[in-house]
């Protein structure tokens, strides 16, 4: 499991240039970005990336970090238009925390590249975490290249003689928690180790047991409208408990009801709300397998009170069951989710009956007011298309030739009421 870094990019330093043209006046500059880093063993990595790098034919730079904090592990090189090479980057004080690199253009026609592109990552170990954070940094040693000034309006050699800082690690930073409708996403320092167990979620009341109650492990928390009125996330790295600010949350709406119940063919949902604080709209979605939702209606939110919406699912030989939830949206975007609740258009079946089954001869169905039987095979070919007297309630049909398989028989009623069951023959 990987975790981003929290990180402050500052202004960094101009360092020496050669240009071939005055094209571009903006300072060409270098800064540094946090990378990607791995909390389980401690590893992070650096980018440095350019901003306004036009028609450039050399240039060179320091960078310095704090060796007792911060171990070199070696440089991976960007794919860009300038490309440093080992030979380019002095790597011999790395061990002491200095960093010299070096670049000439070999066309000497001057190169472009994009802002922000990466010029090289630079891998580190942190191996002291008694600190909170640590700064890596340009610098301007060695001593710049002078500047071919036969333009007068190229750069002029300006570089800083104070060390700037390129960017800040946090290494035992206090996670902080950020809410997503309902929610809770622990955001930790960099180190804090990425284990189930590392993170522990707490509520609390303001009134009563004023304690804190355990709520569960991991990195992210699922709200309960009404549960607690304060939450909060510890993070553990080795011995170290690390606690957040309590945080208060305020659900876009109290849902007190949600129930979705089959009438013949017909799904009707309803829901009841007691609070909606910036609620937009409801959407009421619809699924096959539980997983991939649709909104199939909007309702327009009303302050609180009771919805309801009745939705005619689509006929289908091989599914019968649907499932239902809402997506609440805030006025600001933000979206939440009700639990999910299934629907089954069959629960009346019973009422249809076919014998024998298994058969190979003949099968009746029995039901009351059917006016029309489809049998269909596995692949959805309808093979048999019957309409009946709806007052006869017997209905013998022949599966005579019918190859050995299952087959699906849809039974319609004279209320619209569809209804598949399954049978063998043999």
């Amino acid at each position: 499991m990987k975790t981003k870094l929290l990180l402050a990019v500052l202004i960094t330093v101009i360092f020496s240039f050669n240009t071939v043209n005055a094209q571009s006046q903006k300072p060409k500059t270098f800064f540094m970005t946090v990378a990607d880093s791995t909390c389980g063993n401690n590893a992070v990595g650096v980018n440095v990336r350019m901003n306004n790098f036009t028609n450039i034919i050399d240039f060179q730079g320091s960078i310095n970090w704090d060796s007792a904090v911060l171990q070199y592990r070696g440089i991976n090189f960007g794919n860009s238009v300038i490309a440093l090479s080992p030979g380019d980057i002095n790597q011999q004080l790395a061990h002491r925390g200095v960093l010299n690199f070096i670049w000439v253009d070999p066309t000497v026609l001057g190169q472009t590249v994009p802002d922000s592109t990466i010029l090289f990552t630079l891998n580190f170990n942190i191996i002291n975490t008694t600190i909170n954070h640590t700064k890596i940094a340009f610098s301007n040693n060695p001593t710049p290249i002078q500047i071919d000034t036969i333009s007068a309006n190229l750069l002029t050699n300006q570089v800083q003689d104070t060390l700037l800082i390129g960017c800040t690690i946090n290494i035992l930073d206090s996670p902080t928690v950020l809410q997503n409708g309902n929610i809770l996403i622990c955001q930790a320092g960099c180190t804090v180790d990425t284990s189930y167990n590392s993170y522990s979620w707490y509520g609390y009341r303001l009134s009563g047991s004023t304690q804190p109650v355990f709520l569960s492990h991991g990195a992210t928390y699922h709200v309960t409208p009404g549960q607690y009125d304060y939450y909060y996330v510890t993070a553990t790295f080795k011995n170290k408990v690390l606690p957040s600010s309590p945080i208060q949350i305020v659900l876009p709406v109290n849902l007190k009801s949600f129930t979705a119940t089959t009438m013949e063919r017909n799904v009707t949902v309803k829901w009841q709300t007691t609070t909606e604080i910036n609620t937009a709209y409801f959407n009421v979605q619809r699924s096959l397998n539980d997983k991939d939702f649709f909104t199939v209606y909007t309702l327009p939110a009303k302050v609180a009170g009771n919805y309801k919406y009745v939705d005619l699912p689509p006929v289908r030989y091989d599914q019968n069951i649907f499932y239902y939830r809402l997506e609440i949206v805030d006025i600001n975007g933000t979206k939440t989710y009700s639990e999910t609740k299934t629907a089954n258009i069959n629960a009346y079946s019973a009422q249809i009956t076919i014998s024998p089954n298994p058969s190979r001869d003949y099968v009746t169905i029995s039901g009351k007011d059917i006016t029309q039987i489809k049998i269909i095979d596995q692949t959805g070919r309808i093979l048999k298309n019957i309409n009946t007297v709806a007052s006869s309630n017997t209905h013998t049909i022949s599966v005579i030739g019918l190859p050995k398989s299952v087959y699906s028989v849809l039974t319609k009623t004279s209320d619209g009421t569809i209804t598949v069951e399954k049978i063998v023959v043999y």
